[in-house]
């Protein structure tokens, strides 16, 4: 029982995380496009929805602290 339950919720995180990271990315836009610029805010915007960028964005942006 304990397998098909974590089989379940395995499911659950692996088909709903991603929508809930492209919801959370657009509900901070607007604050990056007043913050950047429209341009660049949509550039970055942008590139935070595609997912391996978006990790790669992140180390660089946490590493040169912007």
């Amino acid at each position: 029982m304990q397998s098909v339950l974590g089989i379940i919720i395995w499911r659950l995180l692996k088909v709903h995380l991603p929508v809930f990271g492209y919801m959370v990315v657009l509900a901070g836009a607007p604050d990056v496009l007043r913050h950047k610029g429209y341009v660049m805010g949509s550039l970055s915007v942008a590139l935070d929805i595609i997912p391996v960028i978006c990790l790669i964005k992140a180390g660089i942006e946490f590493s040169a602290a912007t």
